[in-house]
């Protein structure tokens, strides 16, 4: 690598004075820039085209704060214990890997620092199990991506989660574009997907009416679409009837190392010790491996938003997308699609837009205007008053755009990974498998013990037939009251998700499980009542419930006093 001409570049192009450096596994970049987006495009230059190092980007933001989590519910109630793995992230990579653990009879433990599982980009996506069509051949993308699709009917039959194998469409609307679509022939021929075909303007209109502009169409039968955060609290739900242990709200805040060797991961509720340690931290998983000693790539953020249309329309019937332009393929990024979710609803998206911030999960204006205006050019029909929600999750990129998988080559008993964004809620299954070997490894093998391979999914009334929910409110009379009225979400439903194996604790907990406050109000009329439940179960005061966790509580003080009184 010619550090001097690409600092040379850098100097000519931006106008920055910056550093670099070799060390075994990197290119350590530093300095300061007054641009985030400059800051990036600085990483991507000096990637190893040889693959024989990660960049590790330590350019900072010029005036940027520097960033401070907050450290929430101290306690006592880990100190001490001691497990033969410890995994840390719960979002869908490190939840499929607690469940192939826990097949074994091994002692496990996964830190999330969340109220909940699935709260960062496994939760806020849109839910495509994707063929890997626009990958490339050789990478760990391309490899797990293929290898986790065809996991996915056998995991929703087992676990109860949604699942349509859909297909997705790829549309051209002039001869020009259709000329240009033979290449995705040409890759899935390549990558070995199956079910990719062209088809006509008249198959195509059979299959999606709405779209008249289309010419024709690339057909690829094997892409689905799950709900990835029922399919996650589905993993974590099996995991803990297998005999794993979730501490959600705890997070990571440091490791006690000696010769090479991690003796016990430090939390707020005390350290902890292990034989394994697994580093599945998502856009942090850079900060997780640097706590180690073991930070030898950057992750950065790009943050992705959605809108969710409501439910009452009937315009689109699979998932679609307009064959990307030459400039598109160039991107870093997929650039979205229109996908129908498993429950009905159009979702667009996402655009990418890279943030400093690795908490920044706010949506813009400006961020739901590009995502409307982009996809409503492959469907008009869409209309800004049908969107009912919007929201932003954030991919956590690597320089190299590929996935980190591997034992560390520096700390004996840690395994990284890492940059696992899109396709990896397609792709963590396959990677769990090639984890829970490692981790095996690293513990010098373990005993498989019976294994409780089914779980069953809260019954929801709005999906059963007559006859089966008289036959659901004749045990239990819960189930006929309804309180989301706009989804048909009873009162069963909702203590049913709060007495779960992974209890939900908070009003956002209970809309991901059983979509209380999903619908065209998004909890306007059952908010209180749900939180009335919530509160009751739980034992909890009103004052007390939270949307997702400290800081957000719904009520601030009693209206029958004074604000005096409380605050």
């Amino acid at each position: 690598m010619k550090l001097k001409s690409l600092l040379k570049k850098v100097r000519k192009k931006y106008g920055a004075e910056i550093e670099a450096r070799l060390t075994e596994q990197s290119v350590v970049l530093s300095g300061e820039m007054d641009d985030w987006e400059d800051i990036v495009c600085v990483g991507y230059l000096f990637v190893d085209k040889e693959r024989k190092r990660h960049v590790v980007n330590d350019i900072r933001l010029r005036g940027a704060p520097l960033r401070k989590e907050e450290v929430h519910q101290l306690d006592s109630s880990l100190d001490g214990k001691e497990y033969d793995v410890v995994i840390i992230g719960g979002g869908i990579v490190g939840l499929t890997i607690l469940r192939e653990l826990s097949r074994y009879s091994l002692r496990l433990l996964l830190l999330e620092k969340e109220s909940d599982v699935a709260r960062g980009a496994s939760g806020a996506n849109d839910g495509m199990i994707h063929p890997g069509i626009d990958l490339k051949k050789g990478t760990l993308k391309a490899e797990y991506c293929l290898a986790g699709n065809f996991m996915y009917e056998k995991l929703a039959e087992e676990l109860d989660f949604p699942f349509k194998r859909c297909g997705q469409y790829i549309a051209y609307g002039s001869w020009k574009e259709r000329l240009l679509s033979g290449y995705l022939l040409y890759k899935a021929k390549k990558l070995g997907i199956p079910g990719v075909k062209k088809i006509s303007r008249e198959e195509f209109l059979k299959i999606e009416p709405e779209l008249t502009w289309a010419k024709g169409a690339i057909e690829i039968a094997c892409t689905g679409v799950t709900s990835p955060y029922e399919a996650c609290v589905a993993f974590a739900e099996n995991a803990i009837e297998n005999g794993a242990e979730i501490a959600l709200e705890t997070p990571c805040l440091g490791f006690s190392v000696q010769d090479g060797k991690i003796l016990e991961v430090i939390t707020n509720r005390g350290r902890v010790k292990a034989k394994a340690f697994i580093n599945a931290a998502g856009v942090f998983a850079d900060e997780i491996a640097s706590m180690a000693g073991d930070r030898y790539y950057s992750i950065h953020a790009r943050k992705g938003s959605d809108l969710l249309f409501d439910n009452k329309l009937r315009l689109l019937n699979t998932i679609v997308s307009r064959l990307p332009s030459l400039k598109d393929r160039r991107s870093r990024t997929k650039g979205g699609a229109l996908v129908l979710t498993c429950e009905g609803n159009i979702l667009a998206g996402p655009d990418a837009e890279e943030v400093p911030d690795k908490n920044d999960t706010a949506t813009s204006v400006a961020s739901v205007e590009r995502v409307f205006q982009k996809h409503s050019r492959v469907l008009p029909q869409l209309k800004k008053s049908d969107i009912i929600a919007y929201f932003s999750g954030l991919r956590a990129a690597t320089y190299e755009e590929d996935f980190i998988v591997e034992a560390s080559k520096k700390i004996k008993n840690f395994i990284h990974v890492a940059g696992i964004q899109s396709p990896g809620l397609t792709a963590a299954p396959a990677i769990a498998l090639d984890v829970a070997w490692m981790a095996l490894e690293i513990l010098g093998g373990a005993e498989r013990k019976a294994f409780k391979a089914k779980r069953k999914r809260i019954p929801r009334m709005k999906e059963l037939a007559p006859s089966e929910r008289m036959a659901l409110i004749a045990a239990d009379p819960d189930f006929g009251k309804i309180i989301c009225r706009c989804e048909e979400v009873s009162l069963g439903e909702i203590k049913a998700a709060i007495r779960s194996p992974l209890p939900a604790k908070t009003i956002d907990a209970i809309k991901r499980r059983v979509r209380a406050g999903m619908g065209r109000c998004q909890g306007g009329f059952c908010l209180p009542n749900v939180l009335k439940v919530l509160a009751e179960e739980s034992g909890m005061d009103y004052l007390e419930v939270t949307k997702q966790g400290a800081g957000s509580e719904i009520c601030l003080y009693p209206t029958k006093g004074s604000e005096s009184d409380v605050l």
